[in-house]
């Protein structure tokens, strides 16, 4: 994915000095423990289950969770990737949804060093992962998620002004006006089989709103494609018809919205000076 769309920018990966070496390392274990919440969050979430109540516990056996526990990393170099309590194997998903995160923090924290902003978007990223999750597994994009992270795009565009107010305002709009009507295409044509739905409307409101103009244009486009390749890539994996596979849009909307996170710096400073 390009880095800007900026004219005239290119793309870069600044790597870290040996001084960015412990923060980079901040961000990592950072984003293991942000993968370890989003376990958490996309096991209960779906299931109507508090994402508050302790203490956590394993849930194959019941036993009482403690720190290394939480850490399904941690348990591949302690236990070889098994629950210390009942000696089952912990789920593959589990490690790459933590080392995935982790990639992921520690790729904003070079990006952007560590400030508020780049907090924030670690926090982008997180519930975009988790949106990709839940959405992967169950098929479903939660109001609790949505809703929640449209308000912290508008207020972090009043604060930080990246995007600004009103880009983010328009981006908002744009999406749920592209979205809306992808969404009411696919009700009149494939009334008995819906596979985009209102959640993917949210989700899309949601992401133009952090984003703003033209960061949603990106993302949308990004994300289509993303979903037409994933599509095909299930396609092919399950011996199904494109017809016949269920294609996780949010999933893909979210990836492409992390992408955009990560690579676009220039279009953070964009919106910055343009503020």
């Amino acid at each position: 994915m390009p880095s800007s769309v900026v004219p005239g920018s290119s793309f870069v990966l600044r790597l870290p000095s040996m001084t960015d070496g412990l923060s980079i390392l901040v961000w990592a274990i950072a984003g293991l423990l942000a993968g370890n919440a989003i376990n958490v969050l996309a096991w209960r979430l779906p299931r109507d289950r508090s994402p508050l109540t302790l203490p956590l516990r394993c849930r194959a056996c019941g036993a009482r969770l403690g720190v290394p526990d939480l850490l399904p990393l941690a348990s591949v170099l302690l236990w070889r990737g098994r629950c210390r309590h009942n000696g089952e194997r912990v789920p593959l998903e589990s490690f790459a949804i933590e080392l995935a995160t982790a990639i992921v923090f520690s790729l904003i924290g070079i990006r952007f060093g560590s400030s508020a902003f780049s907090a924030l978007l670690g926090l982008y990223a997180a519930v975009l992962i988790l949106v990709f999750v839940i959405d992967w597994n169950h098929h479903l994009i939660l109001n609790e998620v949505t809703f929640p992270l449209m308000a912290v795009g508008i207020l972090a565009a009043a604060w930080f002004g990246r995007p600004p107010l009103f880009s983010s305002i328009l981006g908002g709009a744009a999406a749920g006006l592209v979205l809306t009507v992808i969404y009411l295409t696919a009700v009149y044509r494939y009334p008995d089989d819906i596979a985009f739905g209102l959640g993917d409307v949210k989700l899309g409101i949601a992401i133009g709103l952090m984003v703003g103009l033209p960061g949603t244009i990106m993302v949308l486009f990004s994300g289509s494609v993303i979903a037409a390749v994933g599509g095909l890539v299930l396609c092919w994996v399950t011996r199904r018809s494109l017809r016949d596979t269920f294609i996780p849009w949010g999933s893909a909307l979210a990836a492409a919205a992390v992408l955009a996170i990560i690579w676009n710096r220039d279009l953070w400073d964009w919106y910055r000076g343009a503020s």
